[in-house]
């Protein structure tokens, strides 16, 4: 029997000395976020030539990205907190992850994206397009 628990899960970074939490997102905010993003995507369905066994059509989804300028920015914006001294969490706001540089935003976008599944890796991007 596999027990779950409703508890969010954390991750604990170091910048430059301070300390910030990556969190889970609960399910409304994934849900927010893949909103967002997803605004800057269209999404098609592309016949693949094949049939199935009852002569339909087999389909793919084909992605095409429209704009995805700040999709980082907001991953990061809708998960990180920094950590007070007394512990006290304060969200961090754009313009602080603007101003990092981009190999920290993308080791931290790694981070936030692992804990809120959003990192699917190619063979299971290709396995959902060819089931759809």
């Amino acid at each position: 029997m596999q027990e779950f628990t409703t508890a969010l899960d954390v991750e604990q970074v170091k910048i430059e000395g301070e300390l910030y939490e990556i969190c889970e997102m609960t399910t409304a905010g994934r849900k927010r976020y893949l909103n967002a993003v997803g605004d800057g995507l269209k999404v098609r369905m592309i016949s693949t030539g094949k049939v199935d066994s009852k002569g339909a059509d087999i389909m793919r989804k084909e992605i095409d990205v429209l704009n995805l300028t700040g999709a980082q920015v907001e991953l990061l914006e809708a998960t990180m907190f920094k950590v007070a001294d007394d512990g006290t969490k304060t969200p961090v706001k754009r313009p602080t992850i603007e101003a990092w540089k981009v190999s920290l935003t993308e080791d931290l976008v790694k981070i936030a994206s692992g804990l809120n599944r959003l990192d699917s890796s190619e063979k299971e991007l290709q396995a959902d397009a060819e089931k759809n």
